[in-house]
């Protein structure tokens, strides 16, 4: 066995460090950012599927995920309990809720999805591109704050890179070891998210374009049977263990309830005709009539315009803006990924212009089985209404950062300095990841940073109010956010003053979120596209306005606090 050299171990010595640095982190992240929005009402359809085998609730994600994360809360008392009554109940149980649920998808979601990541790089182009690739995940602020909260986009990213690292290594061996390997990872994707369909395209394209010694089309048939068997195993399994315990009456219930627009989707009248043969299939299959469920009604809210308003760049439309995530993109990604990426495309047209470049079949293919992945999920975000934030990018954001990796993993210097400026970045903004845009945006002091409403407030930020608070020896604030629930009031601003809709300006400090200065204003804003007066948007923005109004003539401006919180002074006159 040769022996190491003395850079040789000084690299692995960083690789090692590296990792400590990304496990650390991701404990930041999991200790620091309060319970987002949907967390909450995700870990309660987990747990209430995964201890009473019934998946009534939130049909319109898949509940592998869920279940996984509601794991350390079986062991809690009620059937009947809802989320406030489950998390919330004292700020032990919310503590324990949050550390236990993260903790746990930590092990089971972002050390695989960093691992499949290396895979991933390693399929392409050895092991230094593998460690870049997972260490520039690991380090990036725009992936590392969504790893560990309960939803399924870190989850479904998981399935994306196994199944595009099983298909890569599927093209250049096709086996049925590496079949089996692929159908698994498509597997985890559909049993976490519906937006895993859009890997169908490469799948197909791997399954077909393979080729192998003694790979003739016996092999190619029993290797699309050995696929389609595996996801096909997983995703129902996934349904069945949900529903371990299904009752047909709750079961049909739940899915005329989804019909009939009384679910959490919005739907009006649209899926009423898909009732009848809906549930027609529950009496053959339940598990598919669940499925089924959830992806029409997501596809039929997607059509109407998405429940919730896009905000960006005070414009707010109901329907989504092409551009979206292409702008997201830009102020979103770190700089340094950025750079490294213009740099490795530059190279690639450089080298591709003076003959340099040459693909071998094997190569191609697997060029374009990375475009056609990247380009079917991307060509879906400039269509969708969707528009909820960078964490919706999560399962291309490894295939966009190709580029910058493949170039910063020819010399062990470039990889360094790429995963060092990374690192350097994600300390300088931590914890406001969620909320913070890249450097050249300047970060957590940009004025405009609050430009992506869906980024920016997600409830995530409590936690670093209340500790940016009581760094300026602020005992006695107001806090003014309109979705702040008695719950989370209770949890996380105890000793705080909740300010309500229609509340007085009263003398001390208030913490204002963006959600009353820039998005509520702009959905009822003359200029932009008109949203429906029956929306609850504009009846909370009318009861709001007076207190906003009154903040703006009578308090001092005190600047950003804690990302998404405007902070004021409201002096005692006399």
């Amino acid at each position: 066995m040769p022996r190491l050299t003395n850079l040789d171990r000084v690299f692995v010595g960083g690789v090692i460090l590296a990792c400590f640095a990304a496990l650390i982190l991701q404990a930041v992240a999991i200790c620091q950012q309060s319970l987002v929005a949907d967390e909450p009402f995700f870990l309660f359809s987990g747990y209430r599927a995964a201890r009473y085998g019934q998946n009534t609730l939130n049909l319109e994600h898949p509940p592998l995920i869920k279940m996984i994360a509601a794991l350390p809360l079986l062991h809690l008392n009620g059937p009947d309990e809802n989320p406030s009554q489950l998390i919330f109940k004292d700020a032990s149980r919310e503590k324990y809720v949050r550390l236990s649920s993260r903790f746990t998808l930590l092990a089971f979601v972002a050390v695989p999805f960093l691992l499949s990541c290396f895979l991933l790089g390693y399929s392409l182009h050895g092991t230094r591109a593998g460690l870049v690739l997972a260490l520039s995940m690991a380090f990036s602020f725009d992936v590392l704050p969504y790893l560990t909260i309960t939803q399924t986009d870190a989850a479904v990213s998981l399935g994306f890179m196994l199944t595009l690292a099983a298909a890569i290594q599927f093209l250049r061996q096709p086996t049925l070891l590496r079949a089996s390997c692929l159908g698994v990872g498509f597997g985890i994707a559909l049993a976490t998210k519906f937006s895993a369909l859009l890997l169908a395209p490469a799948v197909t394209f791997a399954l077909l374009s393979a080729r192998g010694l003694n790979f003739d089309w016996k092999r190619r048939i029993a290797s699309l049977s050995l696929i389609f068997g595996l996801f096909m195993t997983i995703l129902y399994g996934t349904y069945s263990l949900a529903n371990w315990n299904y009752d047909s009456v709750t079961g049909r219930a739940t899915i005329s309830a989804y019909c009939q627009n009384q679910s959490m989707l919005r739907v009006d009248d649209q899926m009423r005709s898909y009732e009848k043969m809906l549930l027609r299939i529950e009496r053959i299959d339940p598990m598919a009539a669940q499925w089924l469920t959830g992806l029409l009604g997501l596809a039929i809210q997607n059509n109407m315009g998405g429940v919730w308003p896009s905000y960006v760049f005070g414009q707010v439309t109901a329907h989504g803006f092409w551009w979206f995530f292409p702008i997201l993109i830009l102020t979103r990604t770190p700089l340094a990924l950025l750079t490294a990426s213009v740099c490795g495309l530059l190279g690639w047209i450089l080298y591709s212009r003076v003959g340099q470049v040459t693909l071998d079949p094997y190569r191609r293919n697997t060029v374009i089985l990375l475009f056609l992945a990247t380009g079917t999920y991307m060509l879906a975000t400039l269509s969708t209404s969707y528009n909820m934030g960078i964490r919706h990018l999560l399962p291309i954001i490894p295939l966009l950062s190709l580029p910058a990796v493949l170039w910063a993993a020819r010399r062990h210097v470039t990889g360094c300095i790429l995963v060092g400026s990374l690192l350097g970045e994600t300390i300088a903004l931590s914890p406001l990841w969620m909320s913070a845009t890249n450097t050249w945006w300047l970060g957590n002091s940009n004025p405009t940073q609050c430009a992506v409403i869906a980024d920016c407030e997600y409830k995530q930020n409590f936690l670093a109010l209340v500790e940016a608070a009581h760094r300026r020896g602020i005992e006695s604030l107001h806090v003014a956010f309109p979705l702040l629930t008695d719950a989370d009031a209770d949890i996380y601003f105890p000793d705080m003053v909740r300010v309500n809709s229609g509340s007085l300006v009263t003398p001390g400090w208030h913490a204002v979120s963006v959600f009353i200065e820039d998005f509520l204003p702009a959905v009822t804003s003359g200029n932009k596209e008109p949203i429906s007066d029956n929306n609850p948007l504009v009846e909370l923005d009318g009861a709001w306005k007076s207190y906003r109004e009154g903040l703006w003539s009578q308090g001092e401006d005190r600047g950003y606090i804690a990302g998404t919180f405007r902070l004021y002074y409201v002096p005692l006159r006399h």
